[in-house]
């Protein structure tokens, strides 16, 4: 993607917290020129897509952690039941 003012190449900048506010802030495209014309990053389909296997893939492993402590809780129930407070 092209600066619409200079034609420069853009840099894709990460989405992140500023130095200088503490604030944060989602990704831009930004000229290496450092025109004051950033553009917000808007994702391809394929770069769409990707994110949102991403997103599921992170969902699926929270669950799967939701599931272990759930089991764990259970099984220090039961520990705490059967063996007591020693």
């Amino acid at each position: 993607m092209n600066c619409q003012h200079c034609q420069s190449k853009l840099n894709l900048i990460p989405a992140g917290v500023s130095k200088k506010t503490g604030k944060q802030y989602s990704e831009f495209w930004s000229c290496p020129q450092k025109c004051k014309y950033p553009m917000p990053f808007k994702p391809s389909p394929d770069e769409q897509k990707q994110l949102a296997t991403a997103s599921n893939l992170e969902k699926a492993v929270v669950d799967g952690f939701s599931q272990i402590n759930a089991r764990l809780d259970e099984l220090a129930k039961y520990l705490k039941v059967n063996l007591g407070d020693e």
